[in-house]
């Protein structure tokens, strides 16, 4: 079976996506900056929302994944809240100063998750590593269930042969690859097909018109796009139709 995770940034997101069969979704807060950590409150209500499986994405601040002690403390604090509030897993990552992944502090957050409970996916925070095909290997030991990826490359799609390379490479393991960025309804099955990934993720959004006379801060831009429940639908349709 091939699943589509489905990323949430709004309750009407959620909302959306809980109106289709979409299995999983993928919690986070100012997706504009590539995602933080939600509220206790939101993933709460979110719960309520949507009825199937849901993961928070842990990132407590934006810019890069090289944490200090102190910001792994709140990542750790993070990963409590969020499995008090009903989450079903956990989306994380953290690099060293080479881009490397933190063996060191990975290992500390994966097994607080797995004491939860918690499935675990590492996020595109692989894709700056040097050796993201290594790197994945190194994931599926520390006992990773996903590693969200676009194969190193802007968009999944270009990404290809990289995403494949890593697929082969946690074959052994309990432990799914899942192709990310620019991920929709047009290229999916391509991507599935010449990678086996058995896993994608995609905001599947489009753009929606703005509130009349809605008010931003000066120099912010707001964002103009929700999730569309037909482009998940249509989405979900075509991976049936790789399956049949």
């Amino acid at each position: 079976m091939i699943t589509l995770e489905v990323c949430c940034s709004t309750l009407a997101d959620v909302a959306e996506a809980a109106s289709t069969e979409a299995p999983r979704i993928e919690l986070c807060q100012g997706l504009s900056t590539g995602g933080l950590t939600p509220t206790k409150a939101f993933i709460q209500a979110a719960r309520r929302i949507f009825p199937r499986t849901l993961h928070v994405l842990i990132r407590p601040r934006e810019g890069d994944f090289i944490y200090s002690k102190e910001e792994l403390d709140i990542i750790a604090e993070e990963i409590r809240m969020a499995s008090d509030a009903g989450a079903d897993g956990v989306v994380i990552g953290t690099l060293k100063e080479d881009n490397d992944i933190d063996i060191e502090a990975t290992t500390r957050l994966v097994t607080l998750a797995k004491s939860l409970g918690l499935a675990l996916t590492f996020h595109r925070a692989i894709d700056h590593c040097e050796t993201p095909v290594d790197s994945a290997l190194e994931l599926a030991r520390l006992g990773f269930d996903y590693i969200l990826t676009s194969g190193g490359a802007a968009k999944a799609i270009d990404g290809l042969v990289t995403i494949s390379a890593m697929v082969k490479a946690v074959e052994d393991f309990d432990c799914r690859i899942m192709a990310a960025s620019g991920v929709n309804p047009d290229n999916c099955q391509e991507i599935v097909r010449l990678t086996g990934v058995k896993d994608i993720h995609g905001s599947m959004r489009s753009p929606r018109p703005t509130r009349p006379n809605a008010i931003t801060l000066p120099g912010l831009e707001s964002d103009s796009s929700a999730t569309d429940a037909n482009l998940i639908n249509r989405t979900l349709n075509l991976l049936k139709c790789i399956e049949s």
